[in-house]
């Protein structure tokens, strides 16, 4: 994959940032949420594209103080899982 891709989540405050080679792309706060996961999808890449979803989970109750996870797919395959 050509590209960095940085992902940013403070547990505590709430700000999400997500940037692809230095340029922000998705910017969110994330302070309270009905919701326990979100899936955020964007493409990298320019002559060889790929598509990357990232998948964070977290608990229904203090979320902020509790163990959260993240989930990273490039093109449809598990990445990662932190």
């Amino acid at each position: 994959m050509n590209g960095t891709v940085h992902f940013y989540f403070n547990q505590l405050l709430g700000p999400l940032k997500i940037s692809v080679d230095g340029k922000p792309i998705i910017q969110k706060f994330l302070m309270f949420s009905r919701s326990t996961s979100r899936r955020y999808q964007f493409r990298v890449g320019k002559e060889e594209q790929h598509e990357v979803m990232i998948e964070k989970v977290w608990p229904r109750f203090n979320a902020g103080f509790r163990k959260q996870t993240c989930r990273v797919f490039i093109d449809g395959a598990l990445l990662r899982e932190y």
